[in-house]
């Protein structure tokens, strides 16, 4: 179990990281590649989303609360859009925004589908 003062001194940490980013914003660049640890990261969240996707079908069979339902597709939307801003950041040039798009989408596919495949393990672990 996590005590309440683990989790105030939880909250404080992000809030110190929330003033950092504000400070340093402006400094980020943009990259026109993925980096090892930004594909590591992006493949995590799709396996976050996929098995939002796989408990939330669970749900509907059983008539789970609707609320519940509600927000795991809250969470695998937010999953998804956290995706895109990694693919945000990768300037591909000479493109329209069309192109761009598909490329993203089939990007996101393509690691989506390794995922469900089996190819990749995504191991979450707890903190207590």
């Amino acid at each position: 179990m996590i005590t309440i003062g683990e989790l105030l001194i939880e909250k404080e940490k992000i809030k110190q990281a929330e003033k950092e980013y504000q400070k340093n914003k402006n400094k980020a660049y943009k990259k026109d590649y993925l980096s090892r640890y930004d594909k590591e990261e992006i493949m995590i969240l799709a396996g976050i989303a996929v098995t939002m996707q796989k408990l939330i079908e669970k749900w509907l069979k059983q008539g789970e609360d609707r609320k519940r339902i509600k927000y795991g597709k809250m969470t695998m939307t937010y999953t998804f859009k956290t995706i895109d801003t990694y693919l945000d950041y990768i300037k591909l040039k000479c493109k329209s925004n069309e192109e761009q798009e598909k490329e993203r989408a089939l990007e996101i596919k393509k690691i989506v589908n390794e995922l469900k495949a089996g190819r990749y393990e995504v191991e979450l672990n707890k903190k207590y």
